[in-house]
């Protein structure tokens, strides 16, 4: 990766905050398990999914790009009601977090993190595509 000039500024930025989001979410898939407000926590954890898919996009970190995008799938059945939020599919989300954090880090240092991510899009079909074998 580049280490000199604006495009790596940004991308320092967007680590940083990634990472900040990558907490935050961490802390509301915890407060999950015993929420009144579960609506509101998986709104929250949309929103920031769906920042970190388009920060990472804007940085060229596709793969963190595309567990991000994952995520939101998922939590955009959550929120449609679609599926129904389990321990399981909790423990799942953690998980997902966790190789977001992963694939960041793989990006940092400019290793191909491509397989998580092409497990997340297998395990988290979108709309009117089928997942893949």
């Amino acid at each position: 990766m580049d280490d000199e000039g604006p495009d790596a500024e940004f991308r320092q930025v967007f680590v940083e905050e990634a990472r900040e989001r990558l907490e935050v979410m961490s802390g509301l898939l915890l407060q999950l398990e015993s929420a009144d407000d579960e609506p509101e926590a998986i709104a929250a954890l949309f929103r920031e999914a769906h920042t970190l898919k388009g920060g990472a996009a804007m940085v060229g970190f596709t793969a963190v790009a595309r567990l991000a995008h994952a995520l939101e799938d998922l939590l955009t059945q959550l929120r449609e009601g679609t599926r129904a939020l389990t321990p399981m599919l909790v423990d799942a989300l953690l998980a997902g977090v966790d190789a977001l954090g992963s694939a960041i880090s793989s990006a940092v240092a400019g290793v191909p993190h491509e397989p998580a991510a092409e497990a997340a899009e297998r395990g988290a079909p979108r709309r009117g595509r089928p997942a893949r074998p």
